[in-house]
């Protein structure tokens, strides 16, 4: 599968890059894994994920061969507990 960033997703991610030492590689492959995944529309999903010692939260839209991340963020409270309690 095939992952695609948006601009705006390519800016957000080099400021956790140069804050938490994420690299494209960790965070495609959690994208493709997919552990925690809710649907929050039409072929737009939210990802959840933890990476070190953080939580990382994208949204992205999907089809059967492709994956475009539209924006990442910290995970809130609420967003890793809903990790804690998948796992």
């Amino acid at each position: 599968m095939i992952v695609r960033w948006s601009r705006h997703s390519k800016e957000r991610y080099l400021e956790r890059e140069l804050k938490y030492g994420l690299t494209y590689d960790e965070m495609e492959l959690e994208i493709i894994r997919q552990k925690i995944r809710v649907e929050i529309g039409r072929k737009k999903f939210k990802t959840i994920f933890k990476i070190g010692g953080n939580f990382i939260t994208i949204v992205k839209a999907e089809n059967d061969k492709k994956i475009t991340v539209l924006t990442i963020w910290e995970s809130s409270v609420k967003e890793a507990a809903i990790w804690k309690n998948a796992l």
